[in-house]
């Protein structure tokens, strides 16, 4: 079976110090509605996951990538379009240490208000996203801990219900144990 590789775009949302005054620092992370999910296995229909929620960008690393970042960043230009991943380049030649690695196959990186653009929505106007995308939008860590595990919904994930495989969302509890111990 072919590795899972992932690249979590994330933002740092301040806490209100009326409601903690730690000075903490929350996260938000950028993922995308999968229309259809198809993975080919024996039988001779590929059965699919619908409607459900992923890191965006993320996918299967393939033979031809030389690394597991190589993957992840070749996975953003077939999902998020040739004008994110160029844009991407550009951040990380400026600030490399903006890239983070969450273990070997997955890897964030922040987005942030000073980024040449005028706020988080210019950024998601970079995205051009691929035809088995519905949409994206930034959700917090905490309402990613309360999405379902994706895995067993094959029919299609129940209206109103949010999922997420179980390990993107482990991954971005990783992340958020990360950027805390920072803080």
């Amino acid at each position: 079976m072919a590795q899972h590789v992932s690249l979590i775009f994330f933002r740092r949302i301040p806490c209100d110090p009326q409601i903690d005054e730690s000075g903490c620092c929350d996260i938000e992370v950028l993922l995308s509605q999968r229309a259809a999910f198809q993975f080919s296995d024996a039988s001779p229909k590929p059965q699919s996951f619908f409607r459900g929620m992923q890191i965006f960008p993320g996918g299967k690393l393939e033979k031809d990538d030389a690394s597991p970042l190589q993957g992840a960043y070749r996975e953003l230009r077939e999902e998020g379009g040739q004008r994110l991943a160029d844009w991407l380049k550009s951040i990380l030649q400026v600030s490399p240490e903006r890239l983070m690695e969450i273990n070997n196959f997955c890897f964030a990186v922040e987005v942030r208000p000073d980024d040449d653009l005028a706020g988080e929505k210019e950024f998601v106007n970079l995205i051009k996203l691929a035809a088995e995308h519905s949409s994206v939008d930034w959700y917090s860590n905490l309402e990613v801990a309360g999405f379902q595990d994706l895995a067993p919904y094959k029919d299609g994930v129940p209206k109103g219900v949010k999922a997420i495989f179980a390990d993107e969302a482990g991954w971005i509890k990783q992340l958020t144990e990360l950027i805390s111990r920072e803080g």
